[in-house]
């Protein structure tokens, strides 16, 4: 009998332009980064040596984890503000669905948009389920010099909003 993994609830920062796409459906997968240090590990480790004919990009696949896996919900930070729904409970606004008039309110009554890094997850709106992960390259030029930058991306095959 064998261990499950259990999922895991992570946060996923996005900016407003972002969220409104998510909010829109234009927006259903998102990639992060792998750290260079991780990807040059695998690159340069014994066994990528001994089997040369392997793709990079399926090393580094199979041996360096994603930021979440398969399963794994997520739920999206973004720019938001709190208030006291008039004295009854507390209420949460966000950046994305601000209108012209709702920003003059905001201003009016002295609210404060705060950052999506500060959002905790009770104010989360927007929770997504993780599919399937894959390696890439992206290829560009950076300081001058030519350099890979190495990626694991996710596809979020669920969007649930409240």
């Amino acid at each position: 009998m064998g261990l499950e993994r259990m999922n895991r609830e992570l946060p996923i920062l996005f900016n407003t332009d972002m969220v409104r796409a998510i909010l829109d459906g234009r927006k259903t997968v998102t990639r992060r980064v792998i750290k260079k240090e991780k990807a040059e590990n695998v690159l340069n480790s014994p066994a990528r040596l001994e089997n040369p004919e392997i793709p990079d990009e399926k090393f580094i696949e199979r041996l360096v984890d994603a930021p979440c896996q398969p399963g794994d919900i997520l739920y999206v930070r973004e720019t938001w503000l709190k208030t006291d729904c008039f004295g009854l409970q507390d209420c949460h606004s966000y950046k994305a669905n601000a209108t012209a008039e709702s920003e003059r309110l905001r201003k009016e009554y002295g609210f404060k948009w705060r950052p999506s890094i500060h959002m905790p997850k009770v104010a989360a709106r927007i929770w997504g389920c993780t599919g399937g992960t894959a390696a890439g390259y992206h290829r560009g030029k950076g300081r001058g010099r030519g350099y890979k930058r190495i990626f694991k991306r996710w596809k979020v095959i669920q969007i649930c909003r409240e």
